[in-house]
């Protein structure tokens, strides 16, 4: 019979500033080299998986059960930020690094099992095992793994480029020209786009220019 290993809580802070928290099985035990990643269900949270993994998993494998955005003791995103799937497949993406060991197989419930599908069938060369339960099928996101795979190479890129400021509003827009058909097409010379209007405090978005506002 298989001893049962108590789990541990912990957090770590994703790339993106989320703090994510999850429960670990066989932290102090390196010989489980197959971490078992666990995701649960819309409104539920890490605790769900507690029975499961203790009725046979805990102590067979490396066992991870994550509290999702929003759920637990998992960060709640504040004004702009978003629940939607492919915010989790980007913190399942995030979260990986720090908990994987030697190989990896997701398990998932519901809202998990739909991450969990479309995850494995981005990367279907990182997961081993692949368990769904009470899935309704997955969302169809127009282009399917291979999509979400482009978004994340994407994501990590424009995470890792350094800021971009212009001096002046029309500095920006020129820009935007150079990089942007349609804003090419559709802006003269001295236009100065609602996107671009300067606000009262400092503009700083990642996903696109950036400039100092005149005091």
């Amino acid at each position: 019979m298989v001893a049962v290993i108590g789990c541990r809580s912990r957090r770590v802070l994703l790339p993106s500033g989320l703090g994510s928290h999850f429960l670990e099985w066989g932290a102090e035990e390196s010989a489980l080299d197959h971490t078992v990643l666990l995701l649960h269900g819309w409104l539920e949270n890490a605790w769900a998986w507690e029975a499961t993994a203790e009725a046979g998993l805990a102590g067979r494998f490396h066992l991870i059960s994550v509290d999702l955005r929003g759920h637990g003791d998992s960060d709640r995103v504040g004004a702009g930020g978003g629940y939607h799937l492919a915010d989790y497949l980007a913190d399942l993406h995030d979260l990986i690094p720090f908990v994987a060991r030697g190989r990896l197989s997701l398990v998932g419930h519901s809202l998990g099992g739909a991450i969990a599908g479309l995850y494995a069938g981005a990367f279907p060369q990182s997961i081993s095992r692949l368990a769904l339960l009470e899935g309704t099928g997955l969302p169809s996101p127009g282009g399917g793994p291979g999509r979400v795979v482009r978004w994340l190479q994407k994501r990590e890129r424009v995470r890792e480029r350094p800021q971009r400021s212009y001096k002046t509003v029309e500095e920006a827009a020129a820009r935007l020209r150079e990089t942007t058909a349609v804003c090419a097409s559709s802006m003269t010379q001295g236009s100065r786009p609602v996107i671009l209007a300067p606000s009262t405090s400092s503009t700083r978005d990642s996903f696109g220019p950036t400039w100092p506002v005149p005091s």
